[in-house]
């Protein structure tokens, strides 16, 4: 919920939202340009949708304020502080009940002038208050300085090239211009991440690039170096600048390095907590600890590490091991061996003093890490000993980078993994010859979700269309050019056409839709290469938790049997030791697999294959938004659904600060579609209580979590072995730290009446009595992973797709993901196979700790005004729905039954009981076919078994009565073949023999210019290639003379003669060939001459007269024509 602009008077055009008091301003906005530019950069490096306001307006495109505060609070220059109370609040405040449980108390923080604004305008700027610890504001350091000369940005020698070249060089104050990120080589997010969630902008560049030590904020000699340059600042003397060496220089690379790109994108693997570290988060996990010597102006910092202490042996050692720094920059253990870490030994395997510290570190002894807890770790957030929720809230959790979290996408060195591993991220990406985008844009799919903004910017008219820019399969393999249809390098890509066309996948047998509506397409028309070509076998978030302010995934992918440690494949480093000898080698008491772990193939798991759902393969219409593209298509591809599960307010106020209540927003979204009023992070962890479970800070209940009263209070304890509280009534805790998770009725409707309890006590007026879950599904477009047709490929049998255990059009799609049960017993139905002696699957776990519990599917159930489901899916036809993914039926508090008619029948639910709603699987049938009369039926009808021959019958080839055995020279007719019993799909072709060429369609049209008889051949071809032919010979005649002598009536020898086409004369000698002759002078071109015919009986044959009559045409004493015809005359 960020600001926006709004019309009034105290609101600018340019200047988006401006709020008149620091309470207005506290309750409005969820996330500042700040929060947006530290928090969602880790990710979003480049912007995108979050960096603008509701209007456009990028918020670094606003004139600052300078740290005026006599004009209205913006969300550029100012910032929320965020405060919760504190175990020195409780103690000074005892009986004020605010001071429990973490109640905030937020300020507006000027970040240029380093103080609070305190509701009432006034300011905070002591020092920090020892009865509460309230620390004054801060401000981020940022570079103070701009380069002072030119750049040459396209190297053309010259430095004037207009929106190319630079006047100057501004230093990176926010991450998405820090230039090195993409191009240096070697760089690293994390430690880039730490310096901009610490505060430290200015340095963050040069301590991701590698170039400055993060722990002495200095320079590294030989890789920066310094010179003497005029003093700018003060226009006197000189001052010393940075200058990388030559060998720094050459890190620097004009595409972006592949590694760099994973550094946001995708991880390569996830072996073990090293891994995790640099080669799976995207951003650094960060305490909030003013007090470190590390931390930076937010008060933020990176927390102490351990990554050896969960797996010590509390019964082999008492702390785990002690790590030394030496003088040369490694890390060593007491007896002397590497305890060098992630980032190639950059970092130690452990780091920082801890509240887990058996032993306390002794710095002046070198020791940097270690001494902690046996099974402890492996990070310790600061607030972690005393739940101080101040310092839990105000910590930062470890996240995945970006399409590992949307898509489950890996990019390792593995043609098993990646057919294109040997291919730069560039290759696609960067050289594609796209005109639509600018040298530092990445081309793009078209995907329907994305974090970079598109097109042009209605207020400041910046910005590109990059979608559509990266190279698509049938780039490389097909066409061998772009989207705009320019050349591009495909690197030798095979043609696949003939195994498309013999699996046949090119039949015109499907009903595709192209830019100018519906035509009789092939498979390629309508599903998109990835789909057939993918294979997944890697983990993936399927949901985020976000009902606590933070988001916590739920996973899927790995081996959930053996619990959240499956997520790591070789999390004690014992893949490397030979099955045979490994109880031997490790004493470990169980076979090696249980051990090393291997992500799962998602077309093995039905709930989890990847759903396939309509979109568009690019624009409807070409660049100049009228000329149809020839190359749209509406197509099935392979989607990601992320699942947010958050707090909506349906109430009739603004929970947000938006402009638009809970029931507005409902009533303004669009037919079939969600509406949101959500709750506001700061809100959101004002209700939990927040703890430190060993990899995140996470909410593990609400209200007293010391009252044994209070079944929401914990849902852990220190007093169990197992670590779960056995009075909490908390079903699950999620995967990715231990989270509570809203699951039931009664935690949802104590949950509400406890927050409403809040408001009312701090003096509200925002109760949660109309707050649900909303539950909604996004959906993200995978296209990475794709794989030889040797290692996985769809499509050779019709059977791959169309079949009921395909997972392509109908089955469930789990839409929750995964927990852990805190309950002593879990039925492992569908997960693996036990066996027990009662033959049932479920298994008792009361001895196993969260981290060793098997992690499984769950559901929530609530009643249903407190709970709305949504999956945003699209038809064939592009209308937009969201689909629900939700049953009804009974709860009896523990046991929830979905009604049916064999439930009313049975008496087990009836219709009158089912007034509760629980989540299920969506269903594929409705994701792809929502649109249609009845989706399962439609699905049903597609998984027919069948083969192409199914689809497509015997071509038939007949040529139609219409076309005639003989013609003219010179004549055009049709050639027209009979199509009964033919498919729509079916080719037709002549060819006549009298010249050559082939005529493709049913009907054609054909000229015979040649006399003679002639062959005309019909062929006829099915989709499946399947030929039938047959010919028909033409004959082709000169066309017959004209009656130049004619008798003017049919019958009667008295009767006339009519001599035509006569050329240029003066006279006509007759002789009419019944013994009379005669002269005639004329001139006329047709001349009718009277005659009575002999009726002699030598001219008569029985039924006519025949008279042999010739003329002889003169001119003048010249014969210039002769003509002569037998002449037939009834009597």
């Amino acid at each position: 919920m960020a600001d926006f602009r709004a019309n009034g008077d105290s609101n600018s055009l340019t200047n988006g939202k401006e709020y008149a008091t620091p309470q207005e301003f506290i309750d409005s906005v969820d996330n500042s340009a700040w929060d947006f530019a530290t928090a969602c950069s880790s990710c979003h490096v480049g912007g995108g949708l979050t960096n603008h306001d509701r209007e456009g307006t990028r918020y670094s495109k606003r004139p600052t304020f300078q740290g005026d505060t006599t004009v209205p609070l913006n969300a550029y220059d100012y910032t929320v502080y965020e405060y919760w109370m504190g175990p020195a609040d409780m103690a000074a405040n005892p009986t004020d009940p605010l001071y429990a449980n973490g109640m905030p108390a937020h300020y507006v923080n000027d970040m240029g002038m380093n103080n609070h604004l305190n509701s009432d305008g006034s300011f905070v700027d002591t020092d920090t208050n020892p009865a509460t610890y309230k620390a004054p504001g801060f401000a981020p350091t940022l570079a103070p300085w701009a380069y002072p000369y030119p750049l040459d940005m396209d190297g053309d020698g010259e430095y004037t090239t207009v929106g190319v070249d630079m006047p100057n060089f501004q230093m990176p104050n926010v991450r998405e211009i820090d230039c090195m990120f993409c191009h240096m080589e070697g760089y690293n997010n994390i430690v880039s991440s730490v310096a901009v969630q610490m505060g430290a902008l200015n340095a963050a560049p040069a301590m991701g690039s590698g170039m400055m030590n993060m722990f002495t904020q200095s320079y590294l000699p030989n890789i920066v170096d310094s010179m003497d340059v005029p003093n700018i600042m003060t226009g006197q003397g000189t001052m010393k600048v940075a200058v990388l060496s030559g060998n720094t220089v050459s890190r620097i690379k004009g595409n972006p390095p592949s590694d760099n790109c994973r550094l946001c994108h995708s991880p390569t693997t996830m072996e073990n907590f090293s891994d995790m570290f640099d080669k799976f988060l995207a951003a650094s996990p960060m305490e909030f600890n003013p007090l470190s010597p590390f931390a930076g102006p937010t008060g933020l910092a990176m927390p102490g590490y351990d990554l050896n202490a969960a797996f010590i042996d509390p019964s082999m050692a008492s702390q785990s091991p002690t790590v030394y720094a030496q003088m040369d920059g490694s890390w060593v253990y007491g007896d002397g061996s590497d305890a060098g870490g992630p980032f190639a030994g950059m970092f130690p395997m452990a780091l920082f003093q801890t509240y887990k510290n058996v032993t306390p570190l002794s710095q002046m002894s070198g020791e940097m890490g270690g001494n902690n807890q046996p099974m402890s770790g492996p990070i310790y957030f600061n607030g972690g000993l005393d739940y101080d929720q101040s310092a839990l809230k105000k910590a930062t959790i470890p996240f995945p980078r970006a399409d590992f979290f949307k898509r489950g996408d890996l990019f390792d060195d593995s043609a098993q993994v990646e057919a294109h591993h040997s291919l730069t991220c560039a290759s696609c990406h960067m050289d594609t010859n796209a005109t639509n985008k600018d040298q530092c844009d990445p081309g793009r799919g078209y995907a329907r979700l994305g974090g970079v903004e598109s097109g042009t910017n209605a207020v400041d008219k910046t910005g590109q269309d990059s979608r559509n820019t990266a190279k698509r399969c049938e780039h490389c393999h097909i066409t061998g050019k772009n989207a705009e249809g320019l050349p591009i390098e495909t690197y030798g890509a095979g043609n696949p056409t003939a195994a498309h066309a013999a699996a046949g996948l090119t039949a015109k047998i499907t009903n595709a839709i192209g830019a100018e509506g519906p035509f009789m397409g092939d498979h390629l028309d309508i599903i998109d290469c990835t789909v057939c070509h993918m294979k997944k076998q890697s983990m993936a978030v399927r949901a985020l938790d976000c009902t606590s302010g933070n988001r916590y995934p739920t996973m899927i992918g790995f081996q959930q049997e053996k619990g959240m440690m499956a997520m790591f494949t070789d999390p004690m480093g014992l893949k490397d030791i030979p099955e045979a000898d490994f109880q031997t080698i490790t004493g470990l008491p169980f076979p090696k697999n249980m051990y090393v772990n291997e992500m799962n193939d998602w077309s093995t798991m039905p709930q989890y294959d990847l759903l396939k759902g309509w979109w568009q393969n690019g624009p409807k219409f070409l660049a100049d938004g009228v000329t149809p593209n020839p190359d749209y298509r509406r197509k099935i591809y392979n989607i990601n659904m992320i699942t947010a599960i958050l707090w909506d307010n349906n109430g009739a106020f603004d929970a947000n600060g938006d402009g638009a209540t809970g029931v507005e927003a409902d009533s303004q979204a669009p037919a079939g579609m969600l509406g949101f009023d959500p709750w506001i992070q700061r809100d959101l962890k004002t209700g939990p209580t927040f703890a430190d479970t060993g990899f995140a800070v996470v909410p593990i209940g609400f209200g007293d979590p010391m009252d044994a009263g209070n079944p929401y209070g914990s849902v852990y304890s220190s007093q169990t072995a197992n670590g779960f509280n056995p009075m909490s009534d908390w079903d699950y805790v999620g995967v990715y730290g231990g989270n509570t998770m809203f699951n039931t009725p009664e935690q949802i409707n104590a949950y509400q009446a406890f927050r409403t309890g809040m408001d009312s006590m701090a003096g509200g007026n925002k109760p949660w009595d109309q707050t649900q879950l909303t539950i909604f599904g996004g959906p993200f477009q995978v296209t990475h992973n794709v794989v030889s047709p040797s290692v996985a490929v769809l499509g050779t049998s019709c059977n791959d797709c169309h079949d009921a255990n395909s997972h392509f059009f109908s089955g469930g799609y789990d839409m929750t993901g995964s927990a852990v049960p805190t309950a002593d017993t879990v039925d492992m139905t569908g997960i693996y196979d036990i066996n027990q002696a009662n033959g049932g699957m479920v298994i008792d776990i009361s001895g196993y700790n969260m981290m060793q519990r098997p992690v499984v599917d769950y559901e929530i159930v609530a009643e249903p005004a407190d709970i709305i489901t949504g999956a945003e899916a699209q038809s064939k036809a592009g209308t937009v729905h969201e689909v629900e993914f939700e049953e009804h039926g009974c709860w009896d508090g523990s046991t929830f039954i979905a009604y049916t008619a064999a439930t009313e029948a049975d008496l087990t639910c009836l219709a009158a009981d089912a007034h509760y709603v629980r989540t299920t699987d969506l269903s594929r049938a409705e994701f792809l076919y929502f649109d249609e009369a009845d989706a399962h039926a439609k699905a049903t009808a597609l998984e027919a078994n069948r083969t192409l021959s199914d689809y497509v019958n015997a071509p038939v080839a007949a040529i139609d009565a219409s076309v005639p055995a003989s013609v003219e020279v010179g004549a055009t007719i049709n050639l027209v073949a009979d199509t009964t019993g033919n498919d729509a799909a079916n080719t037709y072709s002549w060819t006549v023999n009298d010249e050559a060429g082939v005529l493709t369609g049913s009907t054609v049209t054909k000229t015979f210019n040649t006399i003679g008889t002639w062959t005309v051949t019909l062929k006829v071809i099915n989709a499946s290639g399947d030929v039938d032919q047959v010919s028909q010979q033409v004959q082709v005649a000169a066309p017959a003379p004209a009656a130049d002598i004619a008798v003017d009536s049919p019958s009667g020898l008295d009767n006339s003669v009519t001599f035509s086409n006569l050329p240029a004369h003066t006279m006509l000698y007759i002789i009419w060939g019944d013994g009379a002759r005669e002269r005639v002078y004329d001139t006329a071109a047709s001349v009718s001459v009277p005659h009575n015919f002999s009726a002699s009986s030598r001219y008569f044959d029985g039924s006519n007269y025949n008279y042999r009559t010739t003329v002889y045409v003169y001119n003048g004493s010249t014969r210039v024509d002769i003509k002569r015809e037998i002449l037939t005359i009834a009597p």
